[in-house]
């Protein structure tokens, strides 16, 4: 079967049916039909989950279940570990979501911290939303200069998780639909939103006491 360029990493969704090779040099994703045994689908992910020798770290960790399930199962990542800055190997961790399938919850059972989340834009018609969640007592923190980038073509996303920042974060939006972070926001940290639609702050027991600056959008709070 003929993939990308350079692969590193192979996953399969939970019924086995379909395989997700991760290509560190054409930066995508080959979407496998196991059954037909041939490519279905290549999905480009910019830099897909690339171990950088140099700085020992990875850029994006992918998430791949096509059903809703937790954060800290690392068979629902490629490269094989849960997204969490504290992993070796993983102290640039952004998580990242791909633009396919149907909508699904990801569940944080143990608290966890990465340097940010990008939710993949694109084509699909019908985009996922994706919901960040978190059980109790379990919370996102997101660190050094995070970001939370949606880009354009991607679905409506909520993070109901609590997040505590550690550093600045930056909310690049470009997207019709929606973003909201329904969870708890703590820290005094600043937050740049730059949104094409609307952008919304639901916590009902934020401490945030950080400035907000909107460069571009609307923020609902």
């Amino acid at each position: 079967i003929t993939v990308g360029t350079a692969p590193i990493w192979v996953n399969f969704n939970p019924d086995g049916s379909q395989a997700y090779v991760l290509n560190s040099t054409s930066d995508d994703v080959s979407v496998i039909d196991v059954t037909m045994g041939s490519v279905i689908a290549t999905i480009t992910v910019g830099d897909a989950g690339v171990f950088n020798e140099s700085a020992s770290t990875i850029s994006y960790i992918n998430y791949l279940s096509a059903s809703s399930s937790s954060w800290n199962t690392t068979t629902n990542w490629s490269p094989q570990i849960a997204p969490n800055n504290s992993s070796l190997h993983f102290q640039d961790a952004r998580a990242q979501f791909f633009n396919t399938g149907s909508s699904r919850t990801v569940t944080i059972n143990s608290s966890v911290t990465v340097n940010g989340l990008r939710f993949l834009g694109g084509t699909n018609p019908s985009p996922p939303g994706y919901t960040i969640a978190a059980a109790a007592n379990q919370t996102l923190t997101l660190a050094n200069s995070p970001t939370i980038s949606v880009p354009s073509g991607s679905g409506a996303h909520e993070i109901s998780a609590p997040i505590s920042l550690t550093g600045d974060l930056t909310i690049s939006h470009s997207t019709a639909n929606t973003l909201t972070l329904s969870g708890a926001i703590t820290g005094s940290q600043a937050i740049t939103i730059d949104s094409a639609s609307v952008v919304i702050f639901s916590g009902s027991s934020s401490t945030y006491s950080g400035t907000t600056t909107v460069s571009n959008g609307t923020l609902r709070a």
